[in-house]
């Protein structure tokens, strides 16, 4: 039996019910050869956000960029989703990443 694995980098903080999510590499939708599975990073985001419950998401980010389409849906949930979201560039926020700041 394999355990799901996310390419999402997060840390929940209980005291301060802030998520962090972290994108520390390309904005897209893998392939991991190991498992044969597909990953959805927008699917992926979410139920981790939705999961979490957090009243604040830190979004930490150092990327080159990626897919649009997937940046943009992972950006528009953030931003519709009612939950104070702050961001931090910790390197580059390039193409995509820069318009998810």
């Amino acid at each position: 039996m394999s355990t799901k694995k996310f390419y999402i980098g997060l840390k929940n903080e209980a005291s301060t019910n802030t998520l962090e999510l972290h994108f520390l590499d390309y904005i897209y939708n893998g392939f991991d050869w190991n498992t044969w599975e597909e990953k959805n990073m927008v699917a992926d985001t979410i139920a981790q956000i939705q999961a979490a419950n957090p009243s604040k998401i830190k979004v930490v980010i150092n990327s080159l960029g990626g897919d649009v389409m997937i940046g943009l849906a992972i950006y528009n949930y953030l931003k519709s989703s009612g939950i104070e979201v702050e961001t931090e560039n910790i390197g580059f926020a390039a193409s995509i990443a820069s318009i998810m700041m």
